[in-house]
């Protein structure tokens, strides 16, 4: 239901709503995909969901820096993973749009 509610908003076409969302959210959902550890995968695979949303509910109008503040984090999330979720949310919301932006 939280991925529908980040989708919804991040869609908003009123004014300042994305921007609003994006930058109450995104750090935090940064710094929990960064600071989980193996035992708590599923914070971290939560995390990249609610991101995975953020990108799907834009559309593409993701904004200038929108990979780059969570990238590093997820980066070493990935390589230190052993979560299948983990992975597997992570290629299936995020790897695409971020590929695009290339």
């Amino acid at each position: 239901m939280l991925t529908d509610i980040f989708s919804t908003l991040a869609s908003s076409r009123t004014p300042g709503v994305y921007s609003t969302v994006v930058s109450q959210s995104l750090p935090k959902l940064s710094s929990a995909i960064q600071s989980s550890n193996r035992e708590e995968s599923w914070v971290a695979s939560s995390a990249i969901e609610l991101v995975g949303s953020l990108v799907e509910g834009a559309k593409g109008a993701l904004g200038d820096g929108f990979f780059g503040s969570f990238a590093e984090g997820l980066f070493e999330c990935l390589k230190t993973a052993e979560d299948r979720d983990v992975l597997q949310v992570s290629i299936q919301k995020l790897f695409p749009y971020y590929l695009l932006t290339l």
